[in-house]
């Protein structure tokens, strides 16, 4: 049962030299409040980006290397590829997971999410990191699934347009 949430570019971008191009203060308070309470699931240069754990959340760090994280911060705690597909179903520990990036950990994981939470911003920020293309046979939206466009105004006077977006997997029947 976990979910992914990401913000995108009119590319699919989302980092830049390592991190996100923007950052919308609405986008990050809706963030901190689909995530609090809830695992969330990162990669090492997330974590490394991110420098401390997130509060209000147990902060997993997907690695093939768990000395590592732990050099980089006790707090965070280090899974595996193995322990996600042994547990998503059943371990609590990823009972409303959100997988929080980056780009690997993303393409890794979303055979085994349910739910991606996408702020789609207008723009064009040059990424040289990308979401995995969204099979919209696999994630099909409604409606009711969109928001309405909003404005975000940036520092400069700039005006960025952006959405928000839940794609929740079809489930076959069998």
């Amino acid at each position: 049962m976990m979910n992914m949430i990401v913000m995108v570019d009119k590319k699919g971008g989302i980092a830049k030299n390592g991190d996100q191009p923007i950052h919308i203060p609405k986008d990050l308070k809706r963030f901190k409040t689909l995530t609090k309470g809830h695992t969330i699931i990162m990669g090492r240069k997330t974590a490394e980006v991110l420098k401390r754990p997130l509060p209000d959340r147990l902060n997993c760090v997907l690695t093939t290397n768990p000395k590592m994280v732990n050099e980089l911060n006790v707090s965070f705690l280090p899974i595996t590829m193995d322990m996600v597909i042994k547990g998503y179903e059943d371990d609590p520990l990823f009972n409303h997971a959100f997988v929080i990036g980056g780009a690997s950990v993303y393409e890794q994981l979303l055979p085994y999410c349910k739910s991606i939470y996408v702020t789609q911003v207008d723009c064009d920020f040059e990424c040289d990191q990308f979401f995995p293309e969204i099979s919209k046979k696999e994630f099909p939206t409604r409606m009711t699934d969109i928001s309405d466009p909003m404005i975000y105004v940036t520092d400069q006077g700039r005006e960025i347009s952006y959405r928000y977006i839940k794609y929740r997997r079809k489930f076959v029947r069998e």
